[in-house]
């Protein structure tokens, strides 16, 4: 891995790439506790958004009354992206470093983003790529265990549970223990998850291949402790934005991809969409 640029203090964490060994989880499905990484304490603006940074808590402040949410596949061309104040990223944007260059230079040049890497992601190949670009507009959630703005908050879980489902070893991933550490006070406005895997009991929308039920009980775990009403959601996959509401004030919505992905058996192509949500009235709220 090549060094780390002095500018990255620009950045809104450390990456895993100075984070020691400690991180390190070996076993069947080795992953980095990417919830462990330490965020510089710090305050900046990235258009007309200003970020603040202190105890593990992101504040986002601006008019963001709406955001887009949505995971990436490689070569996914982010030029039909549509306009919002804020985008939140939740996994798919750093494979590999070819693939990272182009969609995170993307993004970066789109507006203020929020980047939560899932299974898919190598935090060495995110290291790499967010000190290159060195643009405060790229947001990595690394070691934020809360995000505030438009009058929500969020808490944020990157990879994959104790690291199923992931890629490859340099993968974010955690365990009970990892979330336990997770302390936050009680929440100013409704609280959600923010996580690329979906909890447990998130309705039909978790189920995988065939029906399979592939919630997180970690997540669930987690959502009942902190008070989270539902929230963003990346795996499994969906081709477009889908929300389950099992009861009032609940709701879980799963992003879809935006860039090219197989449909249909018939090896059929779409490309994919984003979920525009609506933060008014104390919910989360699909955009019809």
């Amino acid at each position: 891995m090549r060094p780390v640029l002095p500018s990255l203090v620009l950045l809104l964490v450390v990456g895993c790439g100075s984070c020691g060994e400690e991180l390190r989880v070996e076993g069947a499905h080795p992953y980095v506790r990417c919830l462990h990484v330490e965020p510089e304490e710090r305050e900046w603006e990235a258009g007309s958004i200003s970020f603040a940074v202190e105890d593990r808590t992101l504040q986002i402040t601006g008019e963001i009354a709406s955001v887009i949410a949505f995971a990436l596949t490689p070569g996914a061309d982010l030029a039909e992206l549509p306009e919002a104040p804020l985008r939140l990223v939740i996994g798919g944007f750093a494979r590999d470093e070819g693939s990272a260059t182009e969609l995170l230079t993307a993004l970066a040049e789109a507006g203020p983003t929020l980047l939560l890497p899932g299974g898919e992601d190598d935090t060495g190949v995110l290291d790499d790529v967010l000190s290159e670009l060195d643009s405060p507009a790229l947001v990595d959630l690394r070691g934020i265990h809360r995000v505030r703005f438009g009058g929500h908050e969020w808490v944020p879980v990157p990879g994959a549970p104790e690291g199923r489902y992931a890629l490859g070893e340099n993968g974010c991933g955690f365990s009970a223990a990892d979330l336990e550490k997770v302390e936050l006070a009680d929440p100013e406005g409704p609280r959600h998850l923010l996580t690329w895997a979906a909890p447990a009991g998130a309705g039909p929308l978790s189920q995988g291949l065939e029906g399979v039920a592939v919630g997180s009980e970690l997540l669930a775990d987690l959502a009942d402790r902190v008070d989270a009403k539902g929230g963003l959601f990346a795996w499994p996959r969906r081709e477009l934005a889908a929300e389950h509401r099992p009861s009032d004030g609940v709701v879980h919505v799963f992003v879809p991809i935006w860039g090219r992905i197989v449909e249909g058996p018939d090896g059929s192509w779409s490309n994919g969409g984003v979920a525009a949500l609506e933060l008014e009235d104390g919910a989360l709220h699909l955009a019809r």
